[in-house]
C-alpha cells in the first residue's frame, strides 16, 4: 500500500445506499475520539479479499493486549451503535481493527518472523470509500475536524 493509502479500519461498511452515506457522512464529521496510540502487533490474512493486514494483538482469552487496543474495541462497538440504525450491515463477529498492508497477496505465504511492532497514532473518525478501478483508491467522504 502507498503511505498516502494507509489508514486504521475501525469497522468495515460494505455497499452503502446514498441517503445512509450522506447521513454517516454528517454523523462522522460530528463525532470526536479522544485521540490515542494502539501498538499493531498481531499481523495476519484475510485470504478471500487476499488482503494482508497488522492489528492491535489480544490476549488469549480474547481480551485487548494494551489500553490503546482495549479502547479501540470499545471505539469498534460504540461505532456500531450508532451507524446499526443507519446502515443494514451488522458487524462482523470476527472484525478486528486493522491497517491494510498488502493487496492481492499470497497470502498462503506469510513471513516466519513478524515484523516488529509499530505504535500508531490515531485522532479522527474518517469515512473513507474504496473505489476498485485496478488498483485500490480510497476516497474521503467525511472527517472529524481536529
Amino acid at each position: 500500500m502507498r503511505p498516502d493509502t494507509l489508514h486504521l479500519t475501525l469497522g468495515f461498511l460494505g455497499e452503502t445506499a446514498p441517503d445512509a452515506l450522506q447521513v454517516l457522512a454528517r454523523e462522522t464529521a460530528a463525532r470526536r475520539i479522544e485521540p490515542g496510540v494502539v501498538v499493531l502487533n498481531r499481523y495476519g490474512a484475510f485470504p478471500r479479499p487476499r488482503i494482508v493486514w497488522a492489528g492491535p494483538g489480544n490476549g488469549e482469552d480474547g481480551a485487548a493486549d494494551d489500553d490503546g487496543a482495549r479502547r479501540l474495541a470499545d471505539e469498534h462497538r460504540q461505532l456500531w451503535d450508532w451507524v446499526r440504525p443507519l446502515h443494514p450491515a451488522r458487524p462482523e463477529p470476527r472484525f478486528r481493527p486493522h491497517v491494510t498492508l498488502l493487496r492481492n497477496a499470497d497470502t498462503s505465504v506469510l513471513p516466519a518472523e513478524p515484523p516488529p511492532p509499530i505504535e500508531w497514532r490515531y485522532d479522527r473518525y474518517v469515512l473513507v470509500a474504496s473505489v476498485l478501478d485496478g488498483a485500490a483508491r480510497y476516497q474521503v467522504i467525511a472527517s472529524t475536524q481536529v
